[in-house]
């Protein structure tokens, strides 16, 4: 992978974290009653449409590029960790969450963007 490589999969990561914080930033700021509890169907919701962005903008070995991009959203949710008390376990777990979220909008992209050889 050359330079210009890796600077779309930082872009896509940039995309989908971008989206789930701006997601979970406005119900975090709403005063409704039990917002709290909407900020991981927004996650899961937007992540998903994150993904599916991501693998629109790369048709072009999608899932190669689309995997790449989940371990640099996995990486970047350490930061959880750290910021918000997460316990390490929750998010090694959440491994398995980016995979399924990554899949879906990855599988969202097919339907709208074809894949190129």
């Amino acid at each position: 992978m050359d330079g210009r490589e890796w600077l779309r999969v930082l872009r896509d990561v940039a995309i989908v974290y971008g989206l789930t914080f701006l997601g979970g930033l406005i119900i975090g700021t709403t005063n409704l009653q039990g917002a709290r509890a909407v900020v991981p169907w927004s996650n899961l919701i937007l992540g998903v449409g994150g993904f599916a962005i991501a693998g629109c903008l790369h048709p072009v070995r999608r899932w190669w590029h689309l995997l790449l991009v989940a371990i640099g959203i996995w990486l970047v949710s350490l930061s959880n960790v750290v910021l918000y008390n997460f316990s390490f376990a929750t998010w090694l777990f959440s491994a398995i969450i980016t995979a399924v979220v990554a899949s879906a909008g990855g599988g969202l992209s097919l339907i709208i963007v074809k894949s190129r050889p």
